[in-house]
């Protein structure tokens, strides 16, 4: 399976996440949930029209199912014959067991692991440890930040938002922007979590019940967050990703040229790991994508494109290339000046 293959990579972990549930049996209904969840818009992946659906629930012949499923008095069971609590387990590679040691020395990854889960993995890595050095993880185009992270505060609060993912319960919380302007017992329903490795910062994606939009806070510019226990909104956070999926894009997606210079498709793939993209060859180590993004994005997206550096350029559309040629312009002046 070719690395960054979004299509491939995407179907194989719906079907190791199937065939590990459907160890003790799982209802048709509730397989097709899970496809639902996390399958592509377009259905058909197939030969002859065929789904994934289809393919994974024997609905065609046996040369065109995947086999990978049978059905016993109303339930659908893994094939495998395996007696373990985990059917399909995953198997890191060498180099893989490096990184992961390598991971586990970063402040932040300790204090959201926590010392019980941070012994088991280390306890896993000793034979890591005793055949090599665990140095292999170098950071490159990171920025060095201007603040100060309280991590004990950061994880508190990572995991009251991550409780209110969860249990779908709205959180209260108190922020200040990067402008200096302070909002106060703000209420929302949050929707994701995700952390920069670039900018080495968590931000959660939030629906605000008072302003009905889409917001972003940084973590580490919160004041207070709580969960609202007695409050019960009309507004679910399945409600909110539905309207966030009609709106999920823009009306086009933005097109870069990527030339594959110093690892610049690697940056790449790590800066926008959490976009959609669709990537094609065009030329030896010359390579086109498309990448798409929630409107209320696009600053983000512009500025990883230019973290970049030269060995990318916007091919359309043609507003946000003139954005980056506008922002590139000025940073030359500054510079000169």
């Amino acid at each position: 399976m070719e690395l960054f293959h979004e299509y491939k990579n995407k179907y194989f972990h719906l079907v190791f996440r199937i065939l590990n549930l459907a160890k003790n049996g799982l209802y048709k209904d509730e397989i097709i949930r899970l496809i639902e969840n996390e399958e592509y818009d377009e259905k058909v992946i197939g030969k002859d029209f065929k789904t994934f659906e289809g393919m994974l629930l024997n609905q065609y012949s046996k040369e065109a199912n995947f086999n990978f499923l049978e059905e016993r008095e109303g339930q659908y069971y893994s094939i495998l014959n395996n007696e373990d609590s985990i059917p399909l387990k995953v198997r890191f590679s060498k180099l893989e067991r490096y990184w992961f040691n390598g991971m586990i020395k970063e402040p932040v990854v300790q204090s959201l692991l926590g010392k019980e889960t941070l012994e088991k993995l280390e306890t896993a890595l000793t034979d890591v440890k005793e055949k090599g050095s665990n140095k292999v993880i170098e950071f490159t185009n990171k920025v060095q930040n201007d603040f100060d992270i309280d991590l004990e505060k950061s994880t508190k609060d990572f995991y009251i938002i991550l409780e209110g993912i969860i249990n779908e319960k709205p959180i209260i919380y108190s922020n200040v922007d990067k402008n200096g302007n302070e909002y106060n017992n703000q209420l929302a329903i949050p929707i994701r979590i995700e952390y920069s490795l670039k900018d080495d910062k968590f931000r959660a994606s939030l629906y605000s019940l008072e302003e009905n939009r889409s917001i972003m806070v940084n973590l580490h510019t919160l004041k207070e967050v709580k969960i609202a226990h007695n409050f019960n909104s009309k507004v679910k956070r399945e409600d909110v990703l539905k309207k966030l999926k009609e709106k999920k894009y823009s009306e086009v997606p933005i097109t870069i040229e990527l030339e594959d210079i110093r690892g610049a498709m690697e940056r790449c793939f790590m800066s926008f790991s959490s976009f959609e993209r669709n990537s094609r060859t065009i030329l030896k180590n010359k390579y086109e994508i498309d990448i798409y993004y929630y409107t209320f994005e696009e600053d983000e997206v512009v500025r990883k494109i230019m973290s970049l550096g030269p060995y990318v350029k916007v091919k359309s559309p043609g507003r946000v290339r003139e954005i980056v040629i506008d922002k590139i312009k000025k940073a030359f002046m500054f510079e000169t000046t």
